[in-house]
């Protein structure tokens, strides 16, 4: 734990540095969030009133989430959706554990920057993708991010993330 701090500490120093150098004097920013913290699941529910989603999704996401609920921050957007003229809503819920959540906002806090607004990288890129115009709303998007030993695939839907996996990559 305490070399945990310490090094915290001077990762909160270092960052505020190389904004000073950077001359940026913003007060708060955007996270984006390394998948590796994140839990993401996409899952489909019937059509109900507005009022009652969230304790579906809570029941839905309880079996299949490791973690209680309550050690949880997380969202869910809920896109309403017809499958053979019925409707139902796909939901993209996405959770992260608070305990490394506030490890962040402590890291940020001693850098002396609040964060207004923490998301999975994916969505970030997602997004930065869609205003640029290379994701067609049209069609499923496939987008593979290759790294030394490790692949990310993220499977988006109608401007939303749906599936999204790391895989291995092995050497030939």
């Amino acid at each position: 734990l305490t070399e945990t701090l310490q090094y915290d500490e001077t990762l909160s120093s270092n960052i505020k540095n190389a904004l000073a150098h950077q001359q940026i004097k913003s007060e708060t920013i955007n996270l984006s969030l390394s998948p590796h913290q994140i839990i993401f699941r996409s899952f489909i529910i019937p059509w109900m009133p507005a009022n009652e989603i969230k304790g579906v999704i809570d029941f839905e996401a309880s079996k299949y989430i490791p973690f209680e609920l309550d050690q949880l921050k997380y969202s869910y957007h809920a896109q309403q959706i017809n499958e053979e003229g019925n409707r139902k809503y796909r939901i993209s819920f996405v959770a992260i554990k608070k305990q490394e959540l506030e490890r962040y906002l402590n890291i940020f806090e001693g850098s002396e920057v609040a964060i207004s607004l923490a998301e999975p990288s994916q969505s970030s890129l997602i997004r930065s993708l869609l205003n640029k115009k290379v994701i067609n709303t049209e069609v499923t998007t496939a987008i593979v991010e290759l790294f030394d030993n490790i692949g990310q695939i993220t499977i988006v839907t109608q401007e939303n993330p749906e599936f999204f996996r790391e895989f291995q990559i092995t050497e030939q």
